[in-house]
């Protein structure tokens, strides 16, 4: 028997609990889990104590074996917290760059004047120029024969 075995436990043929520690797995990682898997199987959940939560899964389809449904779940549960963890180590940056790129359309909008230009034209880098080559032009350093 292994340890997985021991984790899942198998109520009939086509169901499975397991339990979860909620010192690894927050609630919204347990919900949003359980939200991918709605599709494939019924879902019940308990919180047991303010340590663990039981999860219970039932197959909507007898083709579906529970125990690899567990372990599927399982894998979805810590791709949930992983990106929880990310979320929180990257969040700051990703609300600076849309802050930005929303405040660069609003000045374009409202038809005000930026210290920078917009377009190809004022692009300092010329990416720009370099979308739009035409047979003519020459790419930065090139020079047509």
């Amino acid at each position: 028997m292994s340890a997985f075995d021991e984790i899942v436990k198998k109520v009939g043929s086509d169901e499975v609990y397991f339990e979860v520690a909620m010192s690894v797995y927050s609630i919204s990682a347990i919900l949003k889990a359980s939200y991918v898997f709605i599709d494939r199987c019924y879902i019940y959940l308990n919180k047991e104590s303010n340590e663990r939560v039981t999860i219970y899964l039932k197959a909507k389809t007898l083709t579906t074996e529970p125990k690899s449904l567990a372990g599927e779940f399982m894998n979805q549960l810590l791709n949930q917290r992983l990106q929880e963890i990310v979320d929180k180590e990257t969040g700051k940056i990703r609300e600076l760059l849309v802050a930005q790129s929303f405040s660069d359309a609003q000045l374009v909008a409202s038809g005000e004047k930026s210290e920078k230009p917009f377009g190809y034209k004022g692009d300092p880098l010329d990416v720009g120029r370099l979308q739009g080559l035409g047979k003519s032009d020459e790419l930065p350093g090139q020079k047509n024969v």
